[in-house]
């Protein structure tokens, strides 16, 4: 046996040197065949873009699932589909004419990387990508009620279903409940309550495939809508400024004031219209200046959107002319008056956030560390007079302050905080040209509070 293992050894190296040039197995290059073109999905189901409203709309995305479907593979080697989810194969699709799947796996408001891939016998693909996001479905919020009427209750909200095409409103009193209607808008009117009742209201965010979990407020229905009484009208320190304040007499059902002014002569005429919460009102007439010894007479009515209340009874104020050397209240304008000058690292300014009286006053500038802010006025007097303005500070004690100065001389200073509105008064013997400053100052760290000082009400005389 061994004789015959060496035998045909020798022999197959014979038969290898008579065939020159040849390798016992010849080897040749073969390309690897690709799919003629890759399923493409079906984008115009879907939306993209980050749109999806047509996907919404249309049902193909809903808060838990997607319905993707793609382009028929023709190519004669087809083997499979395979879909991915965010890389992850999720099925394997070996029938050509199956050309969809229903995702049902997903979770609301989130973003979804969709793979299709066509493969062929060679084991070589071709693919097509889409983002998807599953639409957020939340139940509505903030619902909110206007009273109309005794009749009539009118309900808002906030939509926070990105697929809601529209809402269900439902109402119970009782054990009965109620569906009043389902509308497009985020309002809705009922106008079939009944005054001194109580209601709870249910509204559902939906479309035609899932609808978001209820949000529900109650309302007890009561309708006061009584006409306002004012209780005080006076003159500011500005000559054509007059202050209002009323009492809405218990009144429920207002959405508002107007306020009506009848010049001397002449009818009433509304000049302004505010919120159901103001109480408040200043004229500050710069175009038909409030005059020096004329009678001004003021009405308010409250309103809603179905119902107004008869006028108030009428209260007059003649205006009277101010003998001081300067009365400053800054009504009259959002900018500085005449003559009252700002510098150092910013501007004083304006403010109706916060005022002793009327609704304005003077803040100093914004600064940082290290900083100052300074507003001045100058006077021309010969006399001994009295100075006093109203104050507010905010700010880091001891350190950060409010510093008020005449003609270069502290006088006093406030840091820390004042609690609200305060009154300083002074006495000046002038001898020419007096100048009034107010400076606000900062050390090199720390800010607290507001930060600032502000000003109002001043009054020289």
């Amino acid at each position: 046996m061994r004789v015959s293992f060496y035998f045909l050894a020798a022999l197959l190296g014979l038969m290898l040197l008579g065939c020159p040039g040849k390798s016992p197995v010849e080897v040749k290059n073969h390309a690897l065949r690709l799919p003629d073109a890759p399923a493409l999905i079906n984008r115009s189901e879907l939306g993209s873009g980050g749109n999806f409203t047509v996907g919404y709309r249309n049902g193909k995305i809903r808060s838990d699932r997607v319905f993707l479907s793609w382009q028929t593979s023709n190519d004669p080697q087809f083997l499979a589909y395979k879909i991915f989810r965010n890389s992850v194969a999720i099925r394997t699709i070996t029938d050509r004419a199956q050309t969809s799947l229903v995702d049902s796996s997903l979770i609301s408001n989130r973003y979804y990387l969709y793979t299709v891939a066509v493969i062929v016998e060679e084991g070589t693909s071709r693919v097509d990508t889409l983002t998807i996001k599953t639409p957020r479905v939340l139940s509505p919020a903030n619902i909110n009620f206007s009273i109309l009427s005794a009749t009539q209750v009118r309900l808002r909200w906030s939509n926070r279903m990105e697929s809601a095409t529209s809402f269900a409103v439902s109402r119970r009193q009782g054990a009965i409940d109620t569906l009043l209607a389902s509308v497009t808008d985020t309002f809705y009117v009922d106008t079939t309550v009944q005054n001194n009742q109580s209601y709870t209201y249910q509204v559902v965010a939906k479309n035609d495939f899932e609808q978001s979990a209820p949000a529900q407020s109650s309302i007890t229905v009561n309708y006061i809508l009584n006409t306002p009484t004012i209780t005080s009208l006076r003159q500011l320190l500005r000559l054509r400024s007059v202050e209002i304040r009323w009492s809405e007499n218990n009144s429920t059902a207002e959405e508002g004031f107007r306020i009506y002014r009848s010049d001397p002569g002449q009818a009433f005429r509304r000049i302004a219209t505010v919120q159901a919460n103001v109480l408040t009102y200043v004229d500050h007439d710069t175009v038909n200046a409030l005059a020096v010894g004329q009678n001004y007479m003021y009405r308010l009515q409250a309103f809603n959107a179905t119902d107004t209340t008869a006028l108030s009874a009428p209260q007059s104020l003649t205006i009277q002319q101010s003998t001081a050397l300067l009365t400053e209240g800054f009504e009259a304008s959002t900018s500085l008056p005449a003559g009252w000058t700002t510098s150092g690292n910013a501007s004083w300014f304006v403010t109706s956030s916060t005022a002793s009286e009327g609704v304005r006053s003077v803040r100093s500038g914004i600064i940082v560390n290290s900083q100052s802010t300074l507003l001045r006025v100058s006077l021309t007097a010969q006399q001994n007079l009295q100075i006093s303005f109203d104050y507010r500070v905010s700010s880091e004690p001891g350190l950060d302050a409010l510093v008020f100065f005449i003609n270069g001389i502290e006088r006093n200073r406030w840091s820390g905080e004042s609690g609200g509105w305060r009154s300083y008064q002074t006495t000046f013997q002038a001898n020419g040209l007096v100048i009034l400053e107010w400076r606000y100052t900062k050390d090199g760290s720390v800010s607290i509070g507001l930060d600032a000082g502000l000003i109002d009400k001043v009054l020289v005389q």
